[in-house]
């Protein structure tokens, strides 16, 4: 539509007499006999508003993984992710309010990041063993991309923030 029949009243009132039964089915009938067996789908540019707008669409668990993944927040040491669950839930948790959103379960938590394939196992971290999340950045990297089903996806990409607009 074009931006200048925005508002234009008398527009629409002439366009809902023109769109009768009749005029419909012909449409129908014209849309449903298009040949588009040449018709070739073309990739959306991916661009960071494209993908800061299908990042606030995933579950909180999922965007919390992408921002440790883009270096975001201060769990990625040495180019490794190292967390017990509970510390790493706990690292969430506080995520999840910041983003002014209620955490999920702990246990509905570790069952996403196994879902994504996040290793899972007897991690040592300061001194102590337990079970845990480790997993090299350039592999979560990986595994989000398998998860989110984006295999060029790059997480080089500065966040968008309050102050900044999307093009």
């Amino acid at each position: 539509m074009s931006p200048e029949k925005i508002g234009d009243k008398q527009y629409f009132i002439e366009l809902n007499k023109a769109l009768n039964a009749k005029t419909v089915s012909h449409l129908l009938y014209r849309w449903l006999n298009i040949d588009l067996s040449k018709w070739v789908k073309q990739e959306l540019p991916q661009t960071d508003a494209l993908h800061y707008m299908k990042d606030m669409s995933l579950p909180s668990v999922e965007r919390f993984m992408i921002d440790v993944a883009s270096e975001q927040t201060d769990l990625i040491e040495n180019g490794h992710l190292k967390q017990h669950n509970s510390t790493f839930y706990q690292h969430y948790s506080e995520w999840a309010r910041d983003q002014g959103e209620a955490p999920t379960p702990q246990k509905v938590f570790s069952a996403e990041l196994v879902k994504m394939k996040v290793p899972h196992g007897n991690v040592r971290v300061d001194g102590s063993q337990k079970k845990g999340f480790s997993v090299s950045l350039e592999a979560l990297q990986q595994l989000l991309r398998t998860a989110l089903r984006e295999p060029n996806r790059s997480f080089e990409t500065a966040k968008l923030g309050d102050d900044e607009e999307l093009e």
